[in-house]
Formats: structure tokens, sequence, C-alpha cells
């Protein structure tokens, strides 16, 4: 993180002096974890002095594993929200930005970098947008205060990708404007070249950080990678070593020809007294199996991740799948509310646009529902919702339900057919005066 003092104007100077400082401290940091998630892992360095060797590089790619399960989890399944006041348009702008695969990357983005930015505009037909910026162009700064109230954030892109030339533009965003400038390459002069007002009321951004520590995921497990990989090459390594292996002749004269000739044909002419052997390496197969295994296991262990290929963790009941993911689920949920403050405020800057239109949204009155992406039981979960009808709203309770997206429109729905039906069977009291009833008033 950055951090200024409040009072302190974000001059072309220290704006250099940022973007300097996270290129050589922070983005090279950011890479290796983008490289060991993407498979672009330590073990593509290996190599042998002896250049006709079998040299293998084998990845077993757990980092990618460990982030994608842990995104299924969490946003596997569409976050729904759900409040007491109308959101119908807070729920059409997050409908129309389709959230369930910005979530999505959001949460992977974050669990890969340990952070992830969102970052809001007004698009041509005057609708509010928001997409995912990639970690490695772009921070934000903070307040240096107790509050660490969130002042700018900056972003760069290269003018043309398909051009050799090295145009940059900045973007800086404040509470009020973006300005962006021009450079080329950036360590070169700043040169603004436009500055204009975006209406959000604040920084049009939302982060989203992992934890405290600016740790991803996965960091913590990248040793263990590393060894996996190492093991796994070797073996194979040297099991084509055997295939390969030496043959040795003893008490036996023979040339060239005579060795094409035995390797032509497959078949072997010893004089008496001489032997052929293969010279091999003994390899323990079963001691390495344990080593994987071991470290396969400390994997999952360390990161709190299930092993969702293990087949006797699949084959177990529900119930007992759920006490399995304790770890997990604990790990899980201190993820949820990390994202849950930052779809706050994404949802906050969402009404700051909508009431500029003379819509009374209030962002505070939503609530942020997650649903875990495990099998669920839907009779026990239809049995609860039918036992606490009238105790619960109609549309919380809507909202337990796992195959229920939008429980504010389920519930509207609901209500027009409820209408309906008092209509068709008559059940209204606004039928028609009778001829007697009109005479007798």
């Amino acid at each position: 993180m950055f951090y200024i003092n409040k009072e302190t104007p974000l001059s072309d100077a220290l704006l250099h002096k940022l973007i300097n400082q996270f290129q050589t401290t922070e983005l090279p940091k950011l890479k290796r974890w983008g490289d060991y998630y993407n498979g672009i892992q330590k073990i593509l360095n290996k190599s042998y002095s002896d250049p006709t060797k079998e040299c293998n590089h084998i990845i077993t790619n757990m980092c990618k594993t460990i982030v994608d399960t842990y995104a299924g989890y969490i946003c596997g399944k569409p976050i729904t929200y759900t409040s007491n006041s109308d959101i119908s348009d807070v729920q059409n702008v997050i409908n129309y930005n389709d959230s369930s695969a910005e979530d999505y990357e959001w949460l992977s983005n974050s669990l890969i970098y340990s952070v992830g930015y969102e970052l809001y505009w007004i698009d041509a037909f005057s609708q509010v947008r928001y997409s995912q910026i990639s970690p490695l162009c772009g921070f934000p700064i903070y307040d240096n205060s107790l509050d660490q109230e969130l002042l700018y954030f900056v972003r760069w892109y290269k003018e043309d990708c398909f051009n050799d030339n090295d145009n940059y533009f900045v973007e800086v965003y404040d509470k009020f404007s973006i300005k962006v400038y021009k450079s080329i390459g950036l360590n070169g002069a700043f040169t603004l070249i436009e500055e204009k007002a975006h209406y959000f009321k604040d920084v049009p951004v939302s982060v989203f950080w992992l934890n405290t520590q600016e740790q991803n995921i996965f960091n913590s497990i990248i040793s263990l990678q590393d060894a996996y990989n190492d093991l796994q090459s070797g073996e194979i390594d040297s099991f084509n070593a055997w295939v390969d292996s030496y043959l040795v002749l003893t008490n036996c004269d023979a040339g060239e020809d005579d060795l094409r000739i035995m390797k032509e044909n497959r078949t072997i002419l010893l004089p008496e007294s001489s032997t052929a052997t293969f010279l091999t390496k003994n390899v323990s197969d079963t001691q390495i199996s344990n080593m994987l295994e071991n470290i396969r296991k400390n994997i999952y262990k360390i990161t709190a991740c299930p092993d969702m290929s293990d087949e006797t963790f699949l084959a177990q009941s529900g119930e007992a799948i759920k006490w399995k993911l304790t770890g997990f689920e604990n790990s899980a949920s201190g993820i949820v509310a990390k994202m849950t403050k930052a779809i706050q405020k994404r949802i906050e800057l969402i009404c700051n646009i909508l009431n500029l239109k003379a819509t009374d949204a209030i962002w505070r009155d939503i609530d942020i529902q997650f649903t875990r992406n495990l099998p669920t039981n839907n009779t026990e979960l239809i049995s609860l919702v039918q036992n606490l009808q009238g105790i619960v709203s109609s549309e919380t309770l809507l909202s337990l339900l796992p195959f229920i997206k939008d429980p504010a429109t389920e519930t509207e729905k609901l209500n027009q057919e409820k209408q309906a039906n008092i209509a068709l069977y008559g059940f209204g009291l606004d039928t028609e005066t009778t001829d007697e009833e009109t005479d007798a008033q």
C-alpha cells in the first residue's frame, strides 16, 4: 500500500516516484504470483550440464487449483441482495454489468495478487458500469492517518499495443475528477491531456484486499509447489534414464558396426564366457510416491483447501463433508468478510449516481448474501423455510433457497400471482353493485 499525507498534493514528481516504487518493489512480486498461477514456475528453469541427459519440466499446478477451488466455493453461485426497501434500480445496475462474472474475476484477482480493483464509470447510455483492473497496472493511494481514506487510484496502459511506440496513458482518479496524462514510457514527462468530472462523489474504485499482510492465497506453499515439481520431474528423468540405460558387455570385443547390427536386429551373439548386462540406477518408487503424497497433503493443509479430486472425500455424505470443510469454511468466511466490504463500496458508488437521477437508493439497507457452492439438501432447506413462515419476511426466506437468484423480484412475482388468483376466483370485494342494492340506496 502507498500512503501520503492528506494535505500533500499529488504532483507529477510524486506520481513518478510512486509509479517507480511500484515497479521496483511490488510489480516483481505480483508478476511472480501471476506466473505461478498460470503455470510458469521455477521447474521450467531446470537444466543439466549434460545436454544429452533427459530433463523433464513436469508441473502439477496446485497454485491454480487452490485459487479456483476458493473462487468456485465462494462465488460459484451468484451473490444475492436483499433489503426492506425497493432496490430494483440497484439490482438492475448489477444485472446490467453481469456481476456474477465480475465477482468471480474480482475474487480470483484478489486470491492471486492479494488485491483486486473494480473501476466504475458512466457509459454512453448513462448507465453505471464497472470492470476489473489488473493489479499489474494500477495501485491505490491512501491517507496516512488512522482512517486510511482512499485518496487516489492510479492506472496506466499503452496507447497502442500493436505498435512499437512506448506511449502510455496514465489516469489518476480522485473524489471529483479524472486526470489523464500522456507520457513516452512511464518514466517520461507527464503531459496533462484531459481532466473531467465523474460525479461518483468518491474515488470511483472499490479495493478488495485479501488480508492485511498483503499476501496471496498460495504464497505460503510456493516452496512446496517447487519441491513437488522437482520430485515429479526427477522421477520421470530417472525412469527415462532407466529406459535408456547403458548396455555393459564384458569379455567381448565389439566394434561400432557390431553394435549397430545388434541394435538393428535386437539380438546379441556373445562368445563363451562373455556377459551382457544393463547399468541401471536403483530407484525407490515407493519412497518417491510417499514424498509426493506428503507434500500434496501439506499444501492442502497449509492453505486449508480441500482436495476435491480425492475420491474418499467426495464419497462422503453432505453432513460429513461439511464437518471436513471446517478449516476451509473458516478461511472462506474471512475472505467473504473482506469481499463484502468491497461490494458495499460498489453499492455505495452505484447509489451515489442513482440518487442524482432522483432515485432514493440507500446502500446501507442492502444485505449482501453469499451462497457456498456445495451440494445442498433442498428438502431440508424448503422445510426450514416453511417452518419460518410468519416469523421471517418472505424475501429473506426466499434468499435462503439457492435456486432463487433475485429474492426481491421473486417476492414481487409471488404477490402478483396472489392478486391474479384473487381476481380470478372472485375473492375480491370490488364486485358491481346489484340493481336491488342500487334501488335500496
